[in-house]
């Protein structure tokens, strides 16, 4: 999200660059694959939209899914797999002049199950989980 302010363009159409190669115009929808790296990793699809523009404020609305990276894991004799599935809603307020970060919020809620097992037993636990993330940015 925060490389999303690349460029703006002059005439009131205020497109917002995703990357150095693409940008989005008003009414566009654009769609953005991504992998996140954290205690369970992710795959996430979010699809963006210019939501609004009001004064020097600039609103980039996001929603899509998550689903957690089935592979195993080994901590000390312990392995475990996540089989989880959820959504991402994400809500960005840039200054338009700035083209700075005014304030993100991202949601991501995820649920399903963990397998657990020792690595020297075939008999695996089931354990019911559901993940809920809050994400908070403020800038200038």
């Amino acid at each position: 999200m925060l490389e999303m302010m690349k460029d703006f363009l002059k005439d009131d159409v205020f497109p917002i660059g995703i990357y150095p190669s693409k940008t989005v115009k008003p009414n566009d929808v654009w769609t953005v694959f991504s992998t996140a790296e954290h205690v369970i990793p992710t795959n996430d699809s979010c699809s963006y939209y210019l939501s609004e523009i009001y004064g020097d404020n600039i609103v980039i609305k996001g929603s899509g899914t998550a689903t957690s990276i089935e592979d195993e894991t080994s901590n000390e004799g312990i392995i475990t797999s996540y089989h989880l599935k959820g959504t991402v809603d994400v809500t960005t307020t840039f200054d338009k002049n700035t083209k700075w970060v005014k304030l993100a919020m991202l949601k991501t809620e995820m649920e399903g199950n963990a397998e657990i097992r020792e690595a020297t037993a075939s008999e695996k636990m089931i354990v019911p989980m559901k993940i809920i993330t809050e994400g908070l940015v403020t800038g200038h």
